[in-house]
């Protein structure tokens, strides 16, 4: 009988890696074939599709075609990251050194918007996953929340995670200018692990829809209702 079970399990097995190698192949040799967020999952009234970096499964993440094809997908919000550059310009990047998606290296913070923008941000994307490499991925870079906002504005929605704040960040001021500058106080919401840069952000503009997140910790998971909802 348990011999019968291994035989089961490696058929299974074995017709799944096959399905999933087709299914990869296809996509890979054939671009017209397009994947909707919609047609794979029925959301239900409440519920909402978030694309995770842009459509990083399928581009590089937090850039404008993982954007474009996030929006193509239909998906309902674009979940981006920021963090500050070394003069003060928040850029969408999820990482707070360029050391794994791009061919450069260092914090951004300690890296002016002229030396990111002369790093490629597509090239490893090709390398790490060639079923989804294309040629005009290399050789892209790190786009500006300026640049998103003017390309995309209000044809979709933002959620936006505030990185690595720190005590003396301007990052919710600057967020707060580039949302206001480009009227996008209804499409856009920010979320954050630090609980003090959502306040900053909250008494800066309480129109905008905050989130706190929460680290996956016992001892946070156990705080009383009344701190959390304080938070």
């Amino acid at each position: 009988m348990t011999k019968f079970f291994r035989h089961k399990a490696y058929f299974i097995g074995v017709h799944v890696l096959m399905f999933i190698f087709l299914f990869s192949a296809l996509y890979a040799y054939f671009p017209w074939i397009q994947v909707k967020v919609k047609e794979i999952i029925d959301p239900a009234d409440k519920v909402i599709t978030i694309a995770h970096r842009g459509a990083s499964g399928y581009a590089p993440e937090n850039t404008i075609p993982a954007i474009e094809l996030a929006i193509e997908m239909q998906a309902d919000y674009i979940e981006l990251d920021i963090h500050l550059t070394k003069d003060k310009i928040p850029v969408v990047i999820h990482d707070e050194t360029v050391n794994r998606t791009t061919g450069g290296r260092g914090y951004v913070r300690n890296l002016t918007l002229e030396q990111i923008k002369q790093l490629d941000a597509g090239t490893w994307f090709n390398e790490a996953y060639p079923m989804f490499a294309r040629e005009q991925y290399a050789g892209i870079t790190i786009p500006t929340l300026d640049e998103v906002f003017e390309m995309f504005g209000d044809k979709t929605r933002y959620m936006i995670e505030i990185k690595e704040p720190g005590a003396n960040s301007q990052i919710e001021a600057l967020l707060n200018e580039a949302i206001e500058k480009y009227k996008l106080e209804d499409a856009v919401s920010v979320h954050s692990f630090s609980s003090a840069s959502l306040r900053k952000l909250h008494a800066l503009n309480p129109e905008i829809p905050l989130y706190q997140l929460v680290w996956n910790d016992y001892a946070a998971a156990r705080l009383p209702p009344r701190l959390i909802l304080r938070m």
